[in-house]
Protein backbone atom coordinates (compact mmCIF):
# COMPACT_ATOMS: atom_id res chain seq x y z
CA UNK A 1 0.00 0.00 0.00
CA UNK A 2 3.09 2.36 0.71
CA UNK A 3 4.59 2.25 -2.71
CA UNK A 4 1.48 2.67 -4.49
CA UNK A 5 1.23 6.22 -2.42
CA UNK A 6 4.40 6.96 -2.98
CA UNK A 7 4.50 6.08 -6.61
CA UNK A 8 1.14 8.56 -6.91
CA UNK A 9 2.49 10.78 -5.18
CA UNK A 10 5.58 11.05 -7.16
CA UNK A 11 3.40 11.85 -10.33
CA UNK A 12 1.20 13.95 -8.69
CA UNK A 13 4.09 16.20 -8.03
CA UNK A 14 5.52 15.86 -11.51
CA UNK A 15 2.07 16.68 -12.82
CA UNK A 16 2.25 19.86 -10.41
CA UNK A 17 5.63 20.68 -12.17
CA UNK A 18 4.43 20.40 -15.56
CA UNK A 19 1.61 22.24 -15.04
CA UNK A 20 -1.19 23.21 -12.59
CA UNK A 21 -3.51 20.45 -11.84
CA UNK A 22 -6.35 19.42 -9.80
CA UNK A 23 -7.19 15.80 -8.98
CA UNK A 24 -10.36 14.13 -7.47
CA UNK A 25 -10.01 10.34 -6.77
CA UNK A 26 -13.08 8.21 -8.02
CA UNK A 27 -14.53 6.04 -5.83
CA UNK A 28 -13.72 2.71 -5.84
CA UNK A 29 -15.37 -0.91 -5.41
CA UNK A 30 -12.43 -2.14 -3.24
CA UNK A 31 -11.32 -0.60 -0.30
CA UNK A 32 -7.89 -2.67 -0.39
CA UNK A 33 -5.75 -1.47 -3.15
CA UNK A 34 -4.23 -3.96 -5.18
CA UNK A 35 -0.70 -3.76 -6.29
CA UNK A 36 0.21 -5.12 -9.60
CA UNK A 37 4.05 -6.14 -9.50
CA UNK A 38 4.44 -5.13 -13.43
CA UNK A 39 3.41 -1.57 -12.76
CA UNK A 40 6.25 1.05 -13.66
CA UNK A 41 8.31 2.63 -10.48
CA UNK A 42 8.27 6.42 -9.87
CA UNK A 43 12.17 6.00 -11.46
CA UNK A 44 10.69 4.23 -14.46
CA UNK A 45 8.06 7.07 -15.07
CA UNK A 46 10.55 9.54 -14.11
CA UNK A 47 13.03 8.02 -17.26
CA UNK A 48 9.70 8.13 -19.47
CA UNK A 49 8.52 11.94 -18.87
CA UNK A 50 12.35 12.84 -19.34
CA UNK A 51 12.76 10.73 -22.60
CA UNK A 52 10.05 13.48 -24.18
CA UNK A 53 13.32 15.95 -24.37
CA UNK A 54 13.17 19.61 -22.55
CA UNK A 55 9.70 20.89 -21.70
CA UNK A 56 9.69 24.54 -22.38
CA UNK A 57 6.31 26.27 -21.74
CA UNK A 58 4.00 25.53 -24.91
CA UNK A 59 6.56 22.89 -26.54
CA UNK A 60 5.35 19.23 -27.53
CA UNK A 61 7.59 18.04 -25.03
CA UNK A 62 5.68 19.11 -22.40
CA UNK A 63 2.17 18.45 -24.31
CA UNK A 64 3.55 14.79 -23.81
CA UNK A 65 4.35 14.97 -20.46
CA UNK A 66 1.15 16.24 -19.43
CA UNK A 67 -1.05 13.76 -21.50
CA UNK A 68 1.36 10.95 -19.84
CA UNK A 69 1.02 12.22 -16.33
CA UNK A 70 -2.95 12.70 -16.88
CA UNK A 71 -3.33 9.05 -18.74
CA UNK A 72 -1.01 7.48 -15.67
CA UNK A 73 -3.23 8.81 -12.74
CA UNK A 74 -6.18 7.79 -14.63
CA UNK A 75 -4.86 4.29 -15.07
CA UNK A 76 -4.65 4.31 -10.96
CA UNK A 77 -8.69 5.72 -10.39
CA UNK A 78 -7.64 9.44 -10.37
CA UNK A 79 -8.95 12.34 -12.41
CA UNK A 80 -7.26 14.86 -13.35
CA UNK A 81 -8.01 18.44 -14.42
CA UNK A 82 -5.69 20.92 -16.25
CA UNK A 83 -5.95 24.73 -15.40
CA UNK A 84 -4.16 27.47 -17.48
CA UNK A 85 -2.66 30.23 -16.53
CA UNK A 86 -0.44 32.75 -17.60
CA UNK A 87 3.41 33.02 -15.67
CA UNK A 88 4.78 36.56 -15.86
CA UNK A 89 8.85 36.37 -16.18
CA UNK A 90 12.07 38.45 -17.04
CA UNK A 91 11.65 36.37 -20.56
CA UNK A 92 8.31 37.26 -21.29
CA UNK A 93 4.58 36.35 -20.53
CA UNK A 94 3.89 32.64 -20.81
CA UNK A 95 0.77 30.60 -20.56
Amino acid sequence: MLRRRHKIACLALALACASSVSCKKEPSSSSTPSHNPGELTAYEHTEKILSFGPRPPGSAALKKSRDYIIATLAQHGWQAATETFTARTPKGNFT
